[in-house]
């Protein structure tokens, strides 16, 4: 599974999270739970949050709270070592296909301007 891709995706936009917020403490937490039937992954910011009316888009391709500026790629030299890590808006949807593949899910619940809290419920393989 590609849960390398995914814990980067959630640790980046909760990182990102942070630095826009105006918390003087800012802070990410990672918890992991082993359930019954699945491994919890609960990754904790108090970061800037989602606003109620944002949360059904984040699973949108192509929507990005942090959008990309054209024209910061477009007056980018040949070559250049900078890139956006964030803002193009396929981290969730994408994550949230690899998951569902392995019978697993992704939990979002946000409040804006106190944070975010993501769970990650991963399907434990049946050993016979």
């Amino acid at each position: 599974m590609k849960i390398i891709y995914i814990l980067f995706e959630i640790i980046k936009n909760s990182t990102q999270a942070i630095i826009t917020s105006s918390n003087p403490n800012p802070l990410i937490e990672i918890n992991i739970v082993d359930l019954d039937d699945y491994i919890n992954i609960r990754i904790k910011d108090n970061g800037i949050g989602i606003k109620e009316e944002n949360l059904d888009k984040i699973w949108l391709y192509s929507y990005s709270t942090n959008p990309i500026e054209p024209k910061k790629i477009i007056e980018q030299e040949d070559f250049s070592t900078e890139s956006p890590l964030s803002g193009f808006g396929y981290g969730l949807p994408i994550s949230k296909i690899y998951l569902n593949f392995f019978s697993s899910l992704i939990q979002i619940d946000s409040v804006y301007q106190k944070g975010t809290q993501t769970n990650i419920f991963l399907k434990k393989l049946i050993s016979i």
